[in-house]
């Protein structure tokens, strides 16, 4: 799911499920191209501050910076 970073009340942009990493990058980096990478907002949950994999793809596809746990 990428949703908006611009207002308090962020709204979903687009959901879509994949099977793969290379059909989820270019997903994001077309979701980054279309609103602006700044735009996107992760949600950092605890499985995903652990996947090094994704955190891979987020990095490179929207700019995503891993926030410190607390």
């Amino acid at each position: 799911m990428v949703w908006t970073a611009v207002d308090d009340d962020p709204r979903l942009l687009e959901s879509k499920h994949f099977k793969g990493e290379a059909a989820l990058k270019v997903w994001l980096a077309g979701m980054g191209a279309r609103f602006g990478r700044e735009n996107i907002r992760v949600n950092w949950t605890d499985v995903l501050r652990t996947d090094d994999r994704l955190l891979e793809v987020l990095k490179d596809s929207v700019g995503a910076v891993v926030p410190e746990a607390g």
